[in-house]
């Protein structure tokens, strides 16, 4: 598992093979929510909201009735609209209808003698960080009356309800394309959307009530008005191949949550057959970042390497700015003993007892695999290491972890047990 370190957070991330590269989006449009109501069991509005009280028996619901059974008048056709064309005419739609009347006219009605306030919302917000030109579209259609219409609503950044669009949706019996664009739109990390119903009650004649079908919510990359990049710095010259090195990331704008892929290049800088892959998540609202990222064993030693990041998904897509050229090293293992804390403890001086139990810190550098041995080794009384003879091994850590001030931790240990069969030395 390899240790990332983030600025101010610690993240964890699994190295994942990617097969696909996505290169720097040009202006493009692109749906960022779409609802067509046709699994009626997991649509994305809640209905009749207990968020902000229905009240009435006047209530939204889902289903692809359209004849009012003699009780209403019929719903129009979807297949006649006054521009556009529904995706899917005379299936599921969203609309009101009078929850309590008796033959259970299902389609899209309301009882004018009932006074009712329902809301239908979006209660998961949608992203809009480094989006321009966002828009708001469905059908609709509501005949009503002049005190009986359908409300549209937004909320930017869990702000209050605002209402948006046309101030009444009524007079309108053939389904109709509306589009909503507002500023307030733009670059909000929770942008949600809503429908609201309200009839006064006390009137009598039957009409069809608010319906809305093929809801999108659509934004616009435009990288030549407002650029978004991925830099890369803090580059060291060398690494070893194996090891850990540290790189820092910056985006040139905030972005929403998203997924992304770190690329290392072939030995020329040249992404085209990239050495390998790796790929993380990174949340809303930071902008930079630092990783500890672990080289692969098996590289080729070259002195021209380089790393990009790609942001993968949501939309946009980004192709981030190569680093600049580093060198991978085939280097040695190596292991730093630090001296043993009980030789330097108050009053004992260098000094340690025989038949005392040492712990021994050290940093390592380099790759060590599966079943790897840390072993405290005590050398001859006159400060020598064998060969010649036997090393006098004090204790024994399986561990093929690396320690270094690139992990954490730093600093690993091995204890043991100082043998009281050893003679006497200052040279130990």
């Amino acid at each position: 598992m390899k240790k990332n370190l983030f600025k101010g957070n610690i993240f964890v991330f699994v190295c994942t093979l990617m097969a696909s590269i996505y290169g720097q989006a040009q202006t493009k449009i692109f749906s960022l929510f779409s609802e067509n109501f046709e699994k009626p069991k997991y649509f994305q509005f809640q209905l009749n909201s207990d968020t902000i009280p229905a009240k009435g028996d006047n209530k939204w619901i889902v289903n692809k009735t359209y004849n009012g059974s003699g009780v209403y008048p019929n719903t129009t056709d979807q297949n006649t609209t006054m521009s556009e064309q529904i995706g899917n005419p005379n299936e599921h739609y969203l609309h009101i209808h009078d929850s309590k009347k008796p033959g259970g006219a299902a389609n899209a009605n309301f009882d004018p003698t009932n006074a009712s306030e329902t809301w239908a919302i979006l209660p998961q917000g949608i992203c809009t960080m480094s989006l321009v030109d966002i828009r708001f579209v469905f059908f609709w259609l509501a005949e009503g009356s002049a005190n009986s219409f359908g409300e549209v609503y937004y909320s930017a950044d869990y702000g209050a309800w605002t209402q948006i669009g046309q101030t009444k949706y009524n007079n309108q019996g053939i389904w109709k394309f509306e589009e909503i664009k507002d500023v307030s739109f733009e670059n909000v990390e929770d942008l949600r959307f809503a429908f609201r119903w309200v009839n006064p009650g006390g009137e009598s004649q039957n009409s069809m009530s608010f319906s809305i079908d093929d809801v999108h919510i659509i934004g616009t990359y435009a990288p030549n008005a407002n650029p978004v990049d991925i830099i890369i710095s803090d580059i060291v010259a060398e690494v070893c191949k194996g090891t850990t090195f540290i790189f820092t990331f910056e985006f040139t704008d905030t972005l929403c949550d998203g997924s992304y892929l770190i690329m290392l290049s072939d030995d020329t800088g040249s992404f085209d057959n990239p050495t390998s892959y790796w790929s993380f998540s990174y949340p809303y609202p930071f902008t930079t970042g630092t990783f500890g990222l672990t080289l692969p064993t098996d590289v080729y030693p070259g002195n021209c390497y380089k790393i990009k990041i790609n942001r993968l998904s949501p939309l946009p897509a980004l192709e981030g700015i190569a680093s600049v050229c580093f060198k991978i090293l085939d280097c040695d293992n190596t292991i730093t003993t630090r001296q043993p804390p009980v030789t330097f403890e108050q009053g004992n001086g260098d000094t340690l007892c025989m038949g005392s139990v040492i712990d021994a810190p050290f940093q390592s550098w380099g790759v060590f695999n599966a079943g790897n041995l840390y072993m405290l080794e005590l050398s001859k009384p006159d400060g020598t290491f064998p060969p010649p003879g036997k090393p006098k091994i004090l204790g024994k850590n399986p561990d093929d972890k690396t320690y270094n001030d690139l992990f954490f931790p730093p600093v690993g240990s091995v204890g043991g047990l100082v043998p009281d069969t050893i003679p006497e030395s200052c040279n130990y």
